[in-house]
């Protein structure tokens, strides 16, 4: 039976979900660049295989089509010196009508832009050369674009890696060149051209391409909260004529992690054993349980022992394509026999085949191979230590130094590699050591580690995963009146909401966080620590000052004043009544601001402080001119 749940062609519009912020992102700075704002050119677009960055990018090229002509190019595996050339005929032709399936004349090589070389002995005569050529000509292709009523272009390029692989790692210094010179000025006059390129990457390459290209800007592409991925297996079950229960849906998406793809193809395997069944209920969990928990390992059960060497070639490779010669002398077999193998998993749809290279048919699954039958050593070694680290942690034993020193060593020699699942790895063992540390009453082994795993998910794009895990440790840590550590955690997850720009979750949070600062605030008063007193009032009032929360504000900032002045610490009463008169001046209350500062220097010289009745009358004066009350 032929599955309609297909994990390996791109989501269809109709069945997208999701992804608002991403493609919030994507639209503003669209925007902004059509608009000639002076801003990033370039997007990057990165996530781990299978998460759903193709689906993505489809999506962006409807948003796009609206306003703008988009032009869409996938780096090839041969032909890719040409890659600028045939970009530049594409920009010039983007206004013509082309015919579908017309093949495209390359015309002379290097007519457009020099081709890529892997060895340039005169990178400036080089590099200008190209920039002459490719730059030629945009600002009069502008004119048409706008003739015909759009704004710009924008250009996505796919398999971008691939230069990468291909050791032609000049292009993406041609690539970050380019945007420098579409938005500068040549001999005076403006040179803006509305161009934006969007380029997708592999998490794993994602590092070494943002070392270049610095002026892009990134979009990290994340898993499926639940309700996404389970609106993902609704949409899909809807197409194929079946449901999902909840019970069953939860289980499929935890099983998958939720990442996309393997959610579809999951569900896809349940589809297949369903035994007909137009809901798939718990039952049938139970009889396809086993191998739905094994993924991409079904695929390597029915399989030759020739077939797993060469899918163990692939796994060793840095890329997921090679020529049959590569395999053959990996394999150890005659390069006719591997040939033959390989035509075997091709007709199984395991390989595909794009001129002499072969290329494991899902990026997603080569990571699996890497990861099960290949040599990844971080993975392992990760592993290993995480393992007595949380054993460690559930009996009560602190993690020790060494041990955690070489755990943090691998994770960032993981995080500068772009190696998704070993840094996946490491945040989630740490978020139960957390828990178990947190069990133990080890507050600060707790505090040091929620931090980093909050940390590690952020670096692998799963944001959202460390805003809630930081803002559950400080609901955690409250319950204790651990309120220093509290703070700190706020403070982080105030920041990693900002990220995702939920806003109403940072107004929520730091008016939390100002609540702390103020009773912080309060009970350091009582102990007579003055600055500490102070540094807490002043962390609050810019809480409360950037939510707005201007009642509360002027109430704190009226006890804080009077509260020092009876204290006697009189020049922290002095700032702060200049703070309350600032806070009034702010809302547009001038006569309030003025009275303020009139009966506080009042206030002063009837217990002696002449100098700071002065200092504030100065303030009236310079702050407050007369008349303005």
């Amino acid at each position: 039976m032929t599955s309609p749940f297909d994990y390996i062609s791109p989501c269809p519009s109709n069945l997208f979900v999701g992804r608002e912020r991403e493609i919030n992102l994507f639209k503003d700075q669209m925007q902004k660049v059509m608009n000639g704002e002076k801003v990033s050119k370039g997007i990057i677009i990165h996530g781990r295989p299978g998460i759903g960055k193709t689906s993505l990018i489809n999506k962006l090229k409807t948003v796009a089509d609206a306003s703008c002509f988009v032009i869409s190019m996938e780096v090839p595996l041969v032909g890719a010196e040409y890659f600028f050339d045939d970009l530049k005929a594409e920009i010039m032709d983007v206004t013509k009508r082309k015919l579908v399936g017309k093949p495209k004349k390359r015309g002379k090589d290097g007519k457009n832009a020099p081709y890529l070389r892997r060895l340039i002995i005169d990178k400036e005569k080089y590099f200008t050369n190209f920039y002459k050529k490719f730059t030629k000509g945009l600002d009069g292709n502008q004119k048409k674009i706008l003739k015909q009523g759009k704004s710009g272009i924008v250009i996505f390029i796919d398999k971008i890696e691939r230069f990468v692989n291909l050791d032609l790692m000049i292009a993406f210094e041609l690539l970050k060149g380019i945007l420098e010179k579409i938005t500068t000025e040549i001999k005076g006059k403006p040179f803006n051209i509305p161009i934006l390129f969007v380029i997708s990457a592999w998490e794993r390459y994602y590092p070494r391409i943002k070392y270049i290209l610095t002026n892009f800007e990134e979009i990290g592409v994340p898993t499926l909260s639940m309700d996404e991925a389970k609106q993902l297996l609704q949409n899909l079950g809807n197409q194929a004529g079946i449901t999902f229960s909840d019970e069953v849906s939860e289980l499929i998406i935890e099983t998958s992690l939720n990442v996309p793809q393997m959610i579809i193809y999951n569900a896809g395997y349940i589809y297949e054993n369903r035994e007909g069944a137009r809901e798939i209920t718990k039952d049938i969990w139970f009889n396809v349980e086993n191998a739905v928990k094994i993924g991409f390992d079904r695929e390597l059960e029915n399989i030759s022992d020739d077939e797993r060497k060469v899918l163990q070639a692939f796994s060793m490779l840095k890329e997921n394509f090679a020529e049959v010669i590569t395999i053959a002398q990996m394999t150890g077999m005659e390069v006719d026999t591997c040939a033959s193998v390989l035509h075997g998993l091709f007709e199984k749809n395991i390989v595909v085949k794009e001129d002499e290279y072969y290329i494991l048919t899902l990026n997603s699954f080569w990571e699996h191979l890497r990861n099960s039958l290949g040599d990844i050593a971080i993975g392992a070694q990760a592993r290993g230590i995480m393992r007595v680290a949380e054993n460690d942690a559930e009996n009560g034993r602190l993690f020790s130094e060494y041990m955690a020193e070489e755990m943090e060593r691998l994770r960032s020699d993981a995080i500068t590699a772009g190696l998704v699942a070993p840094v996946e790895l490491i945040a989630r063992g740490y978020e139960r050591i957390f828990d178990s540390t947190f069990k133990y009453e080890y507050y600060n082994e707790a505090f040091k580690y929620i931090l980093l795993a909050g940390e590690s998910y952020v670096k692998i794009n799963e944001i959202a995963k460390a805003a809630h895990i930081l803002e559950r440790a400080a609901n955690l840590f409250k319950t204790k009146n651990l309120d220093d550590y509290t703070r700190d955690i706020l403070i982080k997850t105030i920041e990693t909401y900002g990220i995702l720009g939920d806003t109403g979750k940072v107004t929520q949070l730091k008016l939390e966080l100002a609540q702390l600062c103020k009773q912080k605030a309060e009970e350091s008063l009582e102990k007579n620590a003055f600055p500490l007193a102070r540094a807490n009032f002043s962390r609050a009032q810019r809480l409360l000052d950037e939510i707005d929360e201007n009642q509360l504000l002027i109430e704190m900032l009226e006890m804080a004043a009077t509260t020092f002045m009876e204290k006697q610490e009189y020049f922290y009463a002095w700032q702060f009544y200049g703070k309350l008169s600032d806070t009034y001046l702010k809302m547009g209350n001038s006569t309030k601001a003025a009275d303020t500062l009139k009966q506080a220097a009042e206030k002063f010289n009837q217990i002696g402080q002449s100098r700071f009745a002065e200092k504030l009358n100065e303030q009236l004066m310079k702050k407050i001119p007369a008349g303005a009350t």
